[in-house]
């Protein structure tokens, strides 16, 4: 069990990034869908305000993740170390295709 815990925690950036990115894209569909993009929400519309802030959100998990997997790194036993490392890898990962993998869809036309 033990074992499935350290594999969930190496993987947690990545899985992050693939949630981030389903639930970035749900609501891209559900906005148009909606036409939320029709709906004025100070110098932009709502449905780019709710995609930026999710994107942020999504953002700030992964960082706080890359950050909370750098301390437990730090204070991991020699054979533990390498599994640590690999969450920290992990989850910078996450964060960084995360942030570039969905900038296009925060910034660019919306719905057509």
């Amino acid at each position: 069990m033990k074992a499935m815990g350290e594999l969930l925690r190496a993987l947690a950036g990545l899985f992050g990034w693939a949630a981030s990115f389903t639930l970035v894209y749900g609501l891209h569909g559900l906005g148009c869908a909606r036409g939320w993009h029709l709906v004025a929400l100070g110098p932009t519309d709502r449905h780019r305000a709710v995609l930026v802030a999710t994107w942020f959100a999504c953002l700030l998990l992964l960082g706080l993740l890359a950050l909370r997997t750098r301390r437990a790194e730090a204070g991991a036993a020699p054979p533990q170390r390498l599994l640590a490392r690999l969450a920290r890898t992990s989850a910078w990962v996450g964060f960084v295709a995360t942030a570039f993998s969905l900038v296009s869809v925060v910034t660019a036309s919306s719905c057509l």
